[in-house]
């Protein structure tokens, strides 16, 4: 299933012991799926096999993996919080952060832990510290 606007989509590829949900079309569907656009039915067949389309998985149970769109309580048009769960999460392309951040667990920037770091000349008062090590 891919939840899909334009070129943007959640893709949610089924898996083996799924509940979903297939549609079938009264006419050939064909023509349509091949051109992406409209089009006339390709033969007389009628709610065949192949032109059903698999919607997505209904009556599942709890997903470990999801994007969550939450308001946490509170009645309102637009997420505040969105979740990612996964066990691991990989970013691909720049990453901009328009404010702050917080982590549970060590950062590592450039090769060098965020939290175990050290720094080279370090001087008693108000020096400066050297660049981390």
């Amino acid at each position: 299933m891919r939840m899909q606007g334009g070129a943007n989509a959640v893709i949610l590829d089924p898996q083996v012991g799924d509940i979903g949900i297939a549609v079938f079309s009264s006419r050939d569907i064909s023509a349509v799926k091949a051109t992406k656009a409209e089009a006339l039915p390709g033969s007389a067949r009628t709610f065949d096999y192949a032109d059903g389309l698999y919607i997505g998985g209904v009556l599942n149970g709890t997903p470990t993996q999801y994007v969550r769109f939450a308001t946490d309580g509170v009645t309102v048009l637009s997420p505040t919080k969105i979740t990612l769960e996964a066990p691991a999460i990989e970013l691909k392309g720049p990453v901009t952060a328009t404010s702050t951040g917080a982590f549970a667990g060590d950062v590592t920037a450039a090769g060098k832990s965020v939290s175990t770091h050290k720094h080279g000349g370090v001087t008693v008062g108000a020096g400066q510290t050297g660049t981390p090590v």
